[in-house]
């Protein structure tokens, strides 16, 4: 049977470590890039869902005005104006 042995702190740090060194692989400019860009497609990806979001309660708004208004004109009878 193997016996399991506890990390050390040291060990426990080494994979943030390991991070962080490859990050400091790439140059500045390469990782502003990649920053900004994955800044603008998060900030793209907001404005559209809440753009679809509100597309579609007007959508469904409109639908629903629709159809209230097309019952409400089928039961009027022809003697009284509605």
């Amino acid at each position: 049977m193997t016996t399991v042995t506890p990390l050390s702190p040291e060990q426990l740090l080494l994979p943030k470590a390991r991070l962080w060194w490859l990050t400091e692989m790439f140059p500045e400019n390469i990782r502003s890039v990649t920053g900004a860009t994955f800044d603008m497609s998060l900030s793209v990806a907001q404005k559209m869902y809440r753009f679809c979001r509100a597309a579609l309660w007007f959508f469904l708004l409109s639908l629903k005005l629709k159809n209230y208004r097309w019952s409400r004109s089928s039961n009027c009878s022809s003697d009284r104006f509605c």
